[in-house]
């Protein structure tokens, strides 16, 4: 499993972070705003997952993926610089991409096996 931090947690992130949740590989393990009311910090509240508002105070070792949605270049060039060296930084877009593949990718195997069943295959 692969443990996520995701930064920014405005209105416009929750498509992300609402993906990312539904994603059985990933797991979030942080999210960053330093609007303690965003509505991404409130969800995570209620899904018991941790909140910060600054990353630099917590990042280490421990995250496999880093999803910076803030869309600032400043941003991604520090967390490229303070990260781990086997931690991914992603930007909100690759975030998107990726996160879309994988939930089609988990559908798809879902619809395959069900036809197996159905079929006797498996």
């Amino acid at each position: 499993m692969l443990k996520a931090m995701l930064i920014s947690a405005e209105m416009k992130d929750l498509s992300i972070l609402n993906t990312l949740m539904e994603i059985e590989c990933i797991q979030i393990g942080m999210i960053v705003d330093p609007d303690e009311n965003a509505p991404g910090i409130q969800l995570a509240k209620q899904r018991n997952i941790r909140t910060n508002n600054d990353w630099k105070k917590i990042l280490d070792n421990t995250y496999d993926i880093i999803i910076d949605v803030t869309y600032c270049q400043t941003t991604i060039r520090e967390l490229l610089a303070y990260k781990s060296a086997h931690t991914i930084v992603m930007s909100g877009k690759e975030a998107e991409r990726l996160l879309t593949w994988i939930k089609e990718n988990e559908q798809m195997i879902q619809l395959l096996t069900q036809e197996s069943y159905r079929n006797d295959l498996i």
